[in-house]
């Protein structure tokens, strides 16, 4: 086997890291189905807390991009990123109510 040089050691692990911050929320929510979808007639609740635990999806990635991008990047980059946090949190929550 060849071995990698640094920097590609560095983004094989980057990679990993990324899907990691991806397949845990997918995991945890998945484990939260309680009835299958074949018997959801028979039940009032297939997947108690299902809809909290699925912005898991959504959390875990953006509060693992952002303690990167808030240790790693410039200051004008720091301060884009928590406004355009904020922003798409508030307008993610309106939404959410609205629809």
């Amino acid at each position: 086997m060849i071995p990698l040089p640094d920097w590609a050691m560095r983004q094989v692990r980057t990679l990993l890291i990324m899907l990691a911050v991806v397949a845990i929320p997918v995991l945890i929510t998945l484990s939260r189905v309680k009835v299958p979808v074949t018997e959801l007639g028979t039940t009032d609740n297939p997947t108690p807390y299902g809809y909290t635990v699925s912005l898991l999806l959504f959390v875990v990635p953006v509060v693992t991009i952002a303690i990167w991008h808030l240790r790693l990047g410039a200051p004008s980059d720091k301060r884009a990123f928590v406004a355009c946090a904020i922003l798409m949190t508030v307008l993610g929550a309106l939404l959410d109510l609205f629809f």
